[in-house]
C-alpha cells in the first residue's frame, strides 16, 4: 500500500473457502457481549445481498459477519436525494430497512417505528414502507425510555450496530468503550457506555482522474452483477488504499488501484496496473487471494469488515470514513 493505506497480507490456503447465498433481511441479529466473548459464525443478511455469479469450490469462509447494517439497492435504482425525503418507499430486491434508511438520511429505529416493525421482521420485494420526515425521525431517536446521558441499558432485540446507530456513534468505538469484540454476545437488561460522537463525515469532491477511475470501478462491478452495496466497498476501499489513483507504488510491493501485492497472490504486476483488471480481482479474487464475492456473509458485514476481509491491512477501521462519500459518487457516478 501507499500512505494513505497499508495492505499487508498473509498466505492463504486456497481450498479454505465455501460460499453463501443470503436472504433479504432487515438488521443482523448477532450481537456483543459483557462477559466472555463467544464466537459467532452468524450468516444473517445485511444491508446487501449480492446478485455475484454462482459460487465456486474455492470460496472461502474466512470471516464471520457481524450485525447487518446496510443493504443492496436494485442495480439501476435512481439516485435519491436526501433532502427530500418521500412519504413512502417501495422495497426492491435485496434492499433491508437499514439500507432504506441510511439512503434517505434517516435512522433505522425511526422507519422500524414508523411502520410498527421490529428488529427481526423481514421485508419483502413489492412491499410500501412508510418514512418519517426527518424532525420524526430525529424525535423517535432521541426518545429512547432507557438511555441517560453516556449509558444505556440493552433491550430485548438490541445489537450492537442498532445501538451504534441510535447514538449517531461507530460500532467499533462502542465495543472498544465496553472492552467488548466482534465476537462478543449482549444481554437485556445490561449497561453499555456510550462513547462521545464522532464528528459527521463529509462527502468529498473527486476530481477528473478520481472520477474516472470510481466509473471504471462501477462498470466492472455492473458487468459482474454486483450489488451497490458491493460497489460502495470496492469505492470506499480504492480512495481509502489509493485515493482512487492508478498509483505503481506502495507499501512494500503493493500497486493500482487497490494495492494489491504480487507477493501475496493477487497476480502479476503489470496485471495489477490494469484497472479493469484489478477491480475485477477485488471483487472475483484469485485462487491465492479471495475477493470480495468470495468472503462468505459479506454483504452482511459493515463497510470496514468486508473491505478488511479483502485486503487484510494493518489499518482495519479506516475503510469506515469513505462509506458517506462512497454512496455520493454512486449516485453521482453509477
Amino acid at each position: 500500500m501507499n500512505d494513505t493505506g497499508a495492505t499487508g497480507r498473509t498466505g492463504r490456503n486456497r481450498n479454505n473457502r465455501a460460499a453463501a447465498t443470503l436472504p433479504i433481511a432487515i438488521v443482523g441479529a448477532v450481537a456483543v457481549s459483557l462477559v466472555a466473548p463467544t464466537p459467532a459464525q452468524a450468516d444473517d443478511t445485511r444491508r446487501h445481498a449480492a446478485t455475484s455469479p454462482q459460487p465456486s469450490a474455492r470460496t472461502a469462509a474466512r470471516v464471520a459477519p457481524v450485525a447487518s447494517h446496510v443493504a443492496p439497492v436494485a442495480r439501476h435504482a435512481a439516485p435519491v436525494k436526501t433532502a427530500a425525503v418521500p412519504a413512502t418507499h417501495t422495497v426492491r430486491a435485496g434492499e433491508t430497512i437499514s439500507a432504506i434508511a441510511g439512503r434517505y438520511g434517516l435512522s433505522t429505529v425511526s422507519v422500524l417505528t414508523a411502520n410498527g416493525l421490529g428488529w427481526s421482521t423481514l421485508i419483502h420485494p413489492g412491499q410500501t414502507l412508510v418514512l418519517p420526515s426527518a424532525a420524526a425521525a430525529a424525535s423517535t431517536a432521541s426518545t429512547s425510555p432507557t438511555a441517560t446521558a453516556g449509558r444505556y441499558t440493552i433491550a430485548k432485540g438490541d445489537t450492537i450496530e442498532s445501538i451504534a446507530e441510535r447514538f449517531g456513534v461507530r460500532q467499533q468505538a462502542l465495543l472498544d468503550a465496553n472492552g467488548l469484540t466482534w465476537s462478543s454476545i449482549i444481554f437485556p437488561g445490561r449497561t453499555l457506555t456510550i462513547p462521545a460522537k464522532t464528528p459527521a463525515s463529509t462527502v468529498v469532491a473527486l476530481n477528473a482522474p478520481q472520477r474516472e477511475n470510481a466509473g471504471i470501478i462501477i462498470d466492472v462491478a455492473r458487468e459482474l452483477g454486483v450489488s451497490d452495496y458491493g460497489i460502495v466497498i470496492a469505492l470506499a476501499t480504492a480512495m481509502q488504499e489509493s485515493s482512487l489513483r492508478n498509483i505503481d507504488h506502495g507499501d512494500r510491493d503493493s500497486v493500482g488501484l487497490f494495492q494489491q501485492r504480487p507477493s501475496q497472490g493477487w497476480g502479476e504486476r503489470d496485471d495489477l496496473m490494469k484497472r479493469r483488471h484489478a477491480t475485477y480481482l477485488f471483487f472475483k479474487g484469485t485462487p491465492d487471494a479471495p475477493g470480495l464475492l468470495d468472503i462468505r456473509g459479506w454483504s452482511s458485514m459493515t463497510v470496514t469488515r468486508a473491505a478488511q476481509a479483502v485486503q487484510v491491512s494493518a489499518h482495519p477501521d479506516a475503510y469506515a470514513k469513505w462509506e458517506k462519500s462512497a454512496w455520493a459518487w454512486l449516485d453521482q457516478l453509477g
